[in-house]
């Protein structure tokens, strides 16, 4: 007498348990489905990310100290006409790597652009006649006098003297 029992609402738990994992399932589609639906179209990247090494023997064009002189939005063109491009003016304070004939020169980004006003260690590429961030790591933005730089093997918070210094020995050990 006692099994048939025990059959039964172990029977009744298992159903009960399906239909409410089906039901979860259902709900957790939905959800994925609104945030679907309100995917927002807003520009990002996957960047890059290189080693000091890669950097400063391939990558970088002009690795710089510079102030943020000016913004303004891209003219747009056929091929870009979604993308919300800016042209930044930069000062140049003080080259660490590469040539600048100007103390100023172009930036032209669309994501995460830099800030009027502000100061940045910069390691570009250029091409034509805009520089362009070389990778993710490639905008450290000067806080109390210092550059908290992330690239692996030039690692560290440095003064402008000291990055510069830092970027020197690595070069010469290569």
């Amino acid at each position: 007498m006692l099994k048939p029992i025990i059959y039964t609402v172990l029977s009744a738990l298992f159903i009960i348990g399906t239909v409410v994992a089906v039901n979860m399932t259902k709900e957790s589609d939905n959800s994925d489905m609104s945030d679907i639906q309100k995917f927002s179209p807003e520009i990002h990247a996957d960047w890059p990310v290189y080693n000091a090494e890669k950097i400063l023997n391939d990558k970088a064009d002009l690795i710089a100290f510079v102030t943020v002189k000016d913004i303004k939005d891209k003219e747009k063109t056929e091929i870009d006409d979604d993308l919300n491009a800016t042209i930044a003016t930069l000062t140049v304070d003080n080259v660490v790597l590469g040539d600048s004939y100007s103390k100023e020169i172009k930036l032209d980004q669309a994501i995460d652009p830099v800030v009027k006003g502000d100061k940045y260690l910069l390691f570009l590429a250029k091409r034509g006649d805009y520089y362009y961030i070389v990778d993710k790591n490639s905008k450290v933005k000067e806080v109390n006098g210092k550059y908290q730089i992330e690239i692996k093997g030039l690692e560290g918070n440095y003064l402008q003297t000291e990055f510069s210094n830092k970027v020197k020995d690595s070069i010469s050990k290569n």
